[in-house]
Parts: structure tokens; C-alpha cells; sequence
């Protein structure tokens, strides 16, 4: 009976190379994280402009809601040429 041989190397498995840390999508998420932070920034000096969080200046009621006023020009003018 013969004797099987297992002083021989192991097999060579193949790898993928190594991917590249830095590629296109990489560096557009780091631009547009830097467009949201600066975004951020300018939104809160607005709102600081304007006298900052939670204060309201000039009137916050709507005089007259624009769906139901169209809505009333459309009757009176449909009523108006029957």
C-alpha cells in the first residue's frame, strides 16, 4: 500500500489585491458632508439673525387660506357667466 506524500507545500490560493482606500464615491460622500455642515452652519446663523430659537417676530396667523379662495373666485366667476 503506498503512503501518501503531505511534506509538499500547501496550495497557493489566490487573493484579490488589495482594494483602494480612496475612490470617486469615497470623496463625493466627504464633499457632500462638508456641503451638509456647511448648510447646517448657515441655516443656524439665519435663525440667529432673525433673534434666534423659539421667537416669533411679525404676525403667524394666515389671513385667508389660497385653496379656498381660489376655490370661491372659480363659484363666483362660474356663477357670473350662467
Amino acid at each position: 500500500m503506498a503512503t501518501a506524500d503531505f511534506t509538499a507545500a500547501p496550495p497557493q490560493f489566490r487573493t484579490a489585491p488589495p482594494k483602494p482606500r480612496m475612490t470617486v464615491y469615497f470623496a463625493m460622500n466627504i464633499i457632500s458632508f462638508i456641503a451638509m455642515l456647511l448648510a447646517c452652519l448657515f441655516m443656524y446663523l439665519e435663525i440667529r439673525r432673525f433673534g434666534g430659537f423659539g421667537t416669533v417676530q411679525g404676525s403667524v396667523s394666515a389671513v385667508e387660506r389660497p385653496v379656498q379662495t381660489l376655490y370661491a373666485k372659480m363659484l363666483e366667476n362660474r356663477s357670473a357667466f350662467a
